[in-house]
């Protein structure tokens, strides 16, 4: 018991000099909380809600009417684009709701005229399917109970809780894999890789740990194919399913490894990566919608790839969704991948040649 002691001590006086063990220990609670408060109301006052017109008729005053109505409970945006269009923003999960807005929508909320005020919903987006009759209740209040004029519709099939967080999960296991698991190689393999700096080897050494953990992905892929055909799942594990969880595997490996290098393969690296993890998750909607967040994060998240990864890796593996509406998020994380590909590469000759 005694020597248990002196070895509790000396974890404490060891991890007392490495503050950003303590940082971790304290700051992650504290982050939790704070996002945990963020989904404190029913529905989230950011949410973003797009409004479009029926008809060219429909004019610029009777948008921003009804734009104001909604400004009650979220956050609208007014464009002008069709039904498709705006059906497609829906899907990529710019925004949460799609209104469709007749004409003279005073005269449709008064009785004067006829028309119909079409709310559209993702059945794929669970947490606002969940909330959408509340949507749809909150809309018929703010129209005096003239609930006849609404019309609901939900795009794509119902999806199950377990369904819907499934790719979420694949992405919580890629950057597991990627930004935890391949740091860690890469610190315990500190020495050989100081001896491969000899031989000018250490370019293809990083490179080829990265490509098997991205090989790693695949069969962890093939593995939920197999299961899911056996368990009869409605998931879908396509291409461009692979594709997009092969290019999250190679930008997150790439990411992990500059940061590890950089850091000289210390824990310094290890805990840069784990933090980096932690916030990308967190704010990457692989699990809970970002348009639930207040709007700095929304921001912040349509500039990171894990964002667009786990948009388009929910679109494929769970919804009917045409891949080319996508085709500028795969291009973005494409991009960045061959860029941090090019900063690797610099960091590693730097790291050879000192």
């Amino acid at each position: 018991m005694r020597k248990t002691l002196l070895f509790l001590s000396k974890e404490f006086i060891q991890h007392k000099r490495e503050i950003y063990v303590l940082f971790i220990i304290a700051i992650f609670p504290v982050m939790i909380i704070l996002f945990a408060n963020m989904f404190v109301t029913v529905i989230p006052k950011d949410t973003p809600i797009l409004i479009i017109p029926q008809s060219k008729s429909v004019s610029q005053s009777d948008l921003d009417f009804f734009s104001g109505m909604i400004e009650v409970f979220a956050e609208p945006t007014v464009k002008y684009c069709t039904l498709k269009e705006g059906k497609d923003l829906l899907l990529k999960e710019e925004y949460y709701v799609l209104v469709y807005v007749p004409p003279n929508v005073r005269k449709v909320i008064s009785g004067e005229t006829e028309g119909t005020i079409r709310i559209y919903f993702d059945n794929g987006m669970l947490p606002v399917a969940k909330i959408s009759d509340l949507v749809v209740d909150i809309l018929k209040r703010e129209l005096g109970g003239r609930e006849r004029i609404l019309s609901a519709k939900y795009l794509g099939k119902d999806v199950s809780l377990p369904l819907y967080l499934l790719p979420g999960l694949f992405i919580i296991d890629i950057t597991v894999l990627m930004n935890i698991l391949l740091s860690n190689e890469l610190i315990n393999e500190r020495k050989l890789l100081t001896k491969l700096k000899i031989n000018k080897s250490l370019n293809q050494a990083v490179i080829g740990k990265i490509l098997f953990f991205d090989i790693a992905i695949i069969g962890q892929f093939l593995i939920l194919y197999l299961a899911s055909k056996y368990y009869e799942m409605p998931v879908n594990i396509g291409k461009f399913v692979v594709l997009v969880a092969c290019l999250t595997g190679l930008y997150l490996g790439l990411l992990s490894a500059i940061a590890t290098i950089i850091c000289k393969s210390t824990s310094l690296g290890n805990f840069m990566n784990i933090l980096l993890s932690f916030l990308t998750i967190t704010i990457s909607s692989a699990i809970y919608p970002i348009g639930f967040m207040n709007e700095l994060f929304q921001k912040i998240a349509h500039f990171l790839p894990m964002y667009y990864s786990s948009v388009m890796l929910r679109s494929f593996m769970i919804k009917d969704v045409a891949p080319d509406i996508f085709s500028e998020g795969i291009l973005y994380i494409s991009l960045f991948t061959l860029s941090l590909l090019f900063i690797l590469i610099i960091v590693l000759r730097r790291s050879v040649s000192d």
